[in-house]
């Protein structure tokens, strides 16, 4: 059976995403992609770590913190982080 994974991001402070993602690889950013974010964006607030969602920063999450979790789930089933409505 295949698994879904919830990734939740507390404390957004800035975000830029794509609608899907084929195949998604999330990580703390390296030295260069926050040098490069700085660049566009300006500073990231001391409680925040900028999340990197693919290559070039065509997708980050700027936020205190990043939880996963995988399971059986199906699209429509209650994620394990709760309800969002």
């Amino acid at each position: 059976m295949p698994s879904r994974i919830d990734i939740y991001f507390p404390g957004v402070e800035r975000m830029l995403l794509s609608p899907s993602y084929p195949g998604l690889a999330a990580a703390v950013a390296s030295p260069e992609e926050m040098a490069l974010y700085r660049e566009r964006h300006g500073e990231i607030g001391a409680h925040h770590t900028l999340f990197t969602l693919g290559p070039g920063l065509g997708s980050f999450v700027v936020a205190g913190v990043m939880q996963w979790y995988e399971d059986q789930g199906g699209y429509d089933n209650v994620s394990v982080f709760g309800r969002f409505d």
